[in-house]
């Protein structure tokens, strides 16, 4: 296998202890000197940098002339805060020699595990890197107890690639790289130059061999290598004691042991972050019908499949998903705290409400993460309108805050609420204007795609039908019915004068008519979505012309090279789809419901708006429904 190294922009560089050290475990500047003229020729060459740097603790024991590390841990963290300070004196001084600016970033697992503080964490990185300085990591041993046990920095390498989106890491030893024997004791073993994929036979072939100074050893190397690799980005294994071995890896000398990053699992971030980056809270378990469901089919953990809740923990955190018979199958997020598991755990979803008071609404991010898990995900990029102008401004701000550090993520915040087709429009104009004559689909936070192969399906649709506007089969999440297409004609003018009537009249006597109002135009829709029903053979084929569900809309390339906005923004809320529809029947659009594309809807999810009784729900619908309505009746009479 060949080495890969087109595209290759940011890296990580890890230097051990022994590539800084003497063997009494004094800093040697030469040392460093030698490394940072090496990291000065690879950012001439426009390569974004990061150090992570071990040597703390053997630095303090120069410092003080120590010739054996102590085993207590206060005497290691007085070491470290006394090593650090001189280490970073040493890379500060050198570094201005070739006029590069540095700066220490001291770092423990908890800055990995928390959230806020990865965001925190990741944006302090990518704007150090934005304005030229070098981000110096090391762990903060002087507190971090845990970590000085393990004194890993290869880890901590491996965990700070995806923190800033790095195409490499590598990991500069005493060592050549990984041999197929501790060539330390057996002449006969082999350096392996190129790794394909980290499996149990390379982890074998780690052993346990380490330097005097470090404490990391191979093994903790290839663990590295397997993090990182799992990302999708590449490690190399060079020995810091060889001439430019770390410019020799990009040139003919191919220098060390590289893993490719290539023939990983590649997983998305959030899938990263959960399997490397966090340590669980808790634990829940579950019935052999929900593992399955987990592992299987990758389906969403219900309440009706718990039996059980281990420790405590708070919505939002980390937790273990076992079986029955205590085999760890998942690791995921909790919506909700252990003690309203306890509560909801063996019901059905729709009885979440009434027991805890509340729904859970935060769909958003199960949306976000079905679409980056679908295939082809190099060529998405989503757009999240935040409308939501009633919320606090602190959780926008964690809204915003929680995709920031994703470049394939842009959250709209929008300052006022303008309805449906005003978000939407905003979020189809940023698209339309960053991304050009490409594929944009309008869908509500609250529909999951299922379909891994979803983009395929649109293409080859979109070919065959030469389509402006696609619409998905949508399938309610709780009954599984198929909320699409809502009808295969146009709502008529009659139709449409027909709702304004009633509610008009509703309006007028409100609230003393607004029950048999309400009831009449329920009943009409019941006895619509029950000739749906009746017709279900016709709408499972493919339907041209028809009026699509407004949840989930797809605008082709043909329909977003031509149109400025997807809705009419005077459409505040209801009958969107209906008027979309009657504007590209006008200009000839053809559009096409194709049911072999699916998605599912959690209908009413996306709803946070407090109503404070049920009147003035049903008086806000009615008011809204003349609103559209008057709008499509002024469109007709254009006719």
């Amino acid at each position: 296998m060949m080495r890969d190294l087109q595209g290759i922009k940011k890296i990580v560089i890890k230097v051990g202890s022994s590539s800084l050290c003497n063997q009494k475990g004094q800093i040697e500047k030469e040392k460093i000197l030698y490394l940072i003229l090496q990291i000065s020729k690879l950012i001439e060459l426009d390569y974004s940098i990061v150090l992570v740097s071990s040597g703390a603790i053997a630095a303090g024991m120069g410092a003080l002339g120590l010739k054996e590390k102590p085993q207590t841990i206060p005497e290691k963290q007085a070491l470290a805060a006394i090593g650090q300070a001189k280490l970073m004196q040493i890379y500060e001084e050198i570094f201005q020699l070739f006029d590069i600016e540095c700066a220490q970033v001291l770092l423990n697992h908890g800055d990995f595990d928390d959230r806020k503080r990865l965001i925190n964490l990741t944006n302090t990185m990518h704007s150090l890197m934005h304005y030229g300085v070098i981000p110096i990591v090391n762990e903060n041993d002087a507190l971090a107890v845990d970590e000085i046990k393990v004194g890993d920095n290869d880890t901590l390498a491996a965990l700070i690639v995806p923190v800033v989106e790095a195409d490499m890491l590598i990991l500069v030893s005493d060592i050549d790289g990984l041999y197929t024997a501790n060539p330390h004791v057996d002449k006969d073993a082999q350096l392996i130059k190129f790794v394909d994929y980290v499996d149990d036979d390379i982890r074998h072939m780690a052993g346990d061999t380490s330097s005097g100074l470090g404490t990391g050893g191979m093994a903790t190397k290839i663990r590295a290598a397997k993090i990182v690799n799992d990302y999708g980005s590449h490690l190399v294994i060079v020995n810091g004691q060889q001439e430019n071995s770390i410019l020799h890896i990009f040139d003919e000398h191919e220098s060390g042991t590289w893993f490719n990053g290539k023939s990983g699992v590649n997983m998305n971030a959030k899938v990263h972050w959960l399997t490397y980056r966090t340590s669980s809270k808790g634990c829940i378990v579950v019935d052999e019908g929900a593992a399955e469901a987990l592992q299987v089919h990758r389906k969403s953990l219900l309440p009706k499949g718990i039996v059980n809740v281990q420790e405590h923990f708070m919505r939002g955190q980390v937790v273990d998903i076992m079986n029955v018979r205590g085999e760890k199958i998942a690791k995921g997020i909790s919506n909700y705290s252990s003690e309203e598991i306890k509560l909801i755990m063996g019901h059905q979803s729709c009885e979440i409400e009434s027991i805890l008071h509340y729904k859970d609404y935060s769909v958003t991010d199960t949306c976000v993460q079905s679409i980056l898990a679908m295939e082809q995900q190099e060529r998405i990029r989503i757009v999240v309108v935040d409308n939501d102008i009633q919320k606090k401004e602190e959780d926008r701000q964690e809204l915003l805050q929680k995709y920031q550090g994703n470049s394939r993520i842009k959250v709209l915040q929008i300052k006022e609420n303008g309805g449906f087709s005003y978000a939407n429009n905003q979020g189809y104009q940023y698209a339309r204007e960053h991304f050009g004559k490409s594929y944009i689909i309008v869908l509500n936070n609250d529909i999951e795609f299922t379909q891994k192969d979803f983009i395929s399906r649109l293409e080859k649709s979109y070919v065959n039908n030469q389509c402006y506007v696609l619409g998905p089969d949508v399938i309610r999440q709780s009954t599984g019915e198929h909320q699409n297409p809502m009808d295969t004609r146009l709502r008529t003018k009659e139709e449409a004068e027909y709702t304004i009537k009633m509610n008009r009249l509703a309006l007028r006597f409100y609230p003393v008519m607004y029950p048999v109002v309400y009831h009449m135009l329920q009943k009409a829709e019941k006895n619509k979505i029950e000739n749906q029903k009746q017709h279900m053979t016709l709408y499972s084929q493919l339907q041209k012309n028809i009026v699509p569900f407004g949840a989930c809309l797809i605008f082709t390339p043909s329909f977003v090279e031509k149109e400025e906005k997807a809705f009419e923004p005077e459409t505040r809320f209801f009958y969107e789809e209906y008027i979309l529809a009657l504007r590209c029947q006008r200009k000839g659009y053809n559009i096409v419901y194709d049911p072999s594309m699916s998605v599912k809807h959690e209908s009413g999810a996306a709803t946070k708006k407090s109503y404070g009784t049920e009147k003035k729900r049903i008086r806000f619908m009615m008011e809204k429904t003349v609103g559209a309505c008057e709008v499509y009746l002024e469109m007709l009479g254009e006719e």
